[in-house]
């Protein structure tokens, strides 16, 4: 068997970054009817009569992971000295 007659591995599914068609669908749709209800207008007046639903959605919108770098020394300054943890300032906290 030459190179060229060897079987292809077989792929499952839509090539990688080619988008649902189902839910590409489903956002212009959304979209459509967010534009029919007033766009940002009308779902003001939504989210002022339903603030719950709104920051339900809003919270699923919002990223899970957050990829971040962090330098140090990271100074905390606490403003109010009643406000600082059990055992802040010691070089090593037991755990009791």
């Amino acid at each position: 068997m030459s190179e060229d007659s060897a079987p292809k591995p077989r792929r499952i599914g839509r090539e990688r970054g080619v988008p649902n068609r189902v839910s590409a669908s489903a956002k212009e749709n959304i979209v459509a009817v967010f534009v029919r209800m007033g766009s940002t207008a009308g779902m003001y007046a939504w989210a002022q009569e339903h603030p719950v639903e709104f920051y339900r959605i809003y919270a699923r919108l919002l990223p899970t992971e957050i990829k971040a770098t962090v330098t140090l020394p990271i100074k905390v300054v606490f403003r109010d000295p009643t406000q600082r943890p059990a055992g802040y300032g010691r070089k090593s906290i037991s755990r009791d």
